[in-house]
């Protein structure tokens, strides 16, 4: 697995456990930077592939979840906000890992002169 790919399931896990159970506002906080930080990886990543529409979820994410300006959401918001980042997060996984998987494969599809079937 990549880095981008380990760094989803973690932010993916972190977003679940802020989902569904009560904790403590320390939690929050490091929810926050380390969704940042990793958006922040992501979008370097991202930028330099041919993947940019990646972007169009990583960069609204690294703003939402910015822990240096903090924006005054309310806690119901916040659930959905969670929710929506959960289901982007399992489909960009999933994306992820099909991409991975193909690339694993596209050299055995190869002729003898190096071109696709």
């Amino acid at each position: 697995m990549k880095i981008a790919t380990i760094l989803n399931i973690v932010m993916l896990t972190l977003i679940l456990v802020a989902l569904f159970f009560e904790m403590p506002y320390a939690f929050f906080q490091f929810l926050k930077i380390f969704i940042c930080g990793a958006c922040i990886y992501n979008v370097v990543l991202y930028h330099k592939t041919k993947f940019k529409l990646f972007l169009l979820f990583y960069i609204p994410t690294l703003i939402i979840f910015n822990p240096f300006y903090r924006l005054i959401i309310h806690k119901p918001m916040w659930r959905d906000i969670d929710l929506m980042c959960m289901i982007f997060l399992f489909m960009i996984i999933v994306i992820q890992n099909h991409i991975e998987k193909h690339d694993r494969e596209l050299p055995e599809r190869r002729n003898e002169n190096g071109m696709y079937w």
